[in-house]
């Protein structure tokens, strides 16, 4: 998700809009079932060679099946805020997370996969205002670094989501500034977040 925060002199703040290009990935897929009557088996990995004998059965009928994938976790609202800001002025921003799995997720979870949620300056963008002009602060109030420049730990601000339940959710919430008196009207400011999820190791098939 990515938002846009702008300079507004004196005018009405607004809420931060969601950009459409970053919506949650969902697919669609149908499964159909078919019956097979096969011959002795063999040591192939491959099912459509796992047997020297085939024979499907023309009278199995299953309805197809609908299924659903979407990555386990994601942030259905991008970041929530005020786009627009006089300089000098501070907003909260939140950034919405949610599991879209039965599994719990996070280092403390029952799965033990880590959950990161990663904020930086969208330098990718010819923004008017620098990130020199912009304070980050995180719930404790600490200023928190939005570098946009990838390290071997990632880049910008790294929050550890320690746990989320299975459909459950969590909102990583910092205050955004334009700490600049200097900025003028209509000028831009641009925040990525990311969101990392630790691989889970394949499962082979042991015999």
């Amino acid at each position: 998700p990515s938002s846009v925060m702008s300079s507004a002199g004196n005018g009405v703040a607004q809420p931060v809009g969601k950009i459409p290009d970053f919506d949650p990935i969902h697919e669609k897929a149908c499964i159909r079932f078919m019956a097979y009557q096969l011959g002795h088996e063999n040591d192939a990995t491959d099912v459509a060679q796992i047997s020297d004998f085939q024979a499907r059965y023309r009278e199995f009928h299953e309805q197809d099946t609908v299924v659903y994938k979407a990555y386990p976790v994601e942030s259905p609202y991008g970041i929530q805020g005020f786009r627009s800001l006089s300089p000098m002025e501070t907003t909260i921003l939140e950034c919405p997370i949610k599991s879209t799995t039965r599994q719990g997720l996070g280092k403390d979870s029952a799965t033990g996969r880590a959950l990161v949620a990663q904020l930086y300056y969208a330098d990718d963008k010819q923004y008017g205002i620098p990130i020199e002009s912009i304070c980050v602060r995180a719930e404790d109030g600490n200023v928190v670094n939005i570098q946009p420049i990838q390290t071997r730990a990632g880049k910008g601000y790294r929050y550890h989501i320690r746990n989320i339940p299975a459909g459950g959710d969590f909102t990583v919430q910092v205050s955004f500034k334009l700490n600049d008196p200097n900025i003028e009207v209509s000028e831009k400011a641009g925040l990525q977040l990311d969101l990392y999820l630790q691989k889970i190791p394949l499962l082979r098939h042991t015999g």
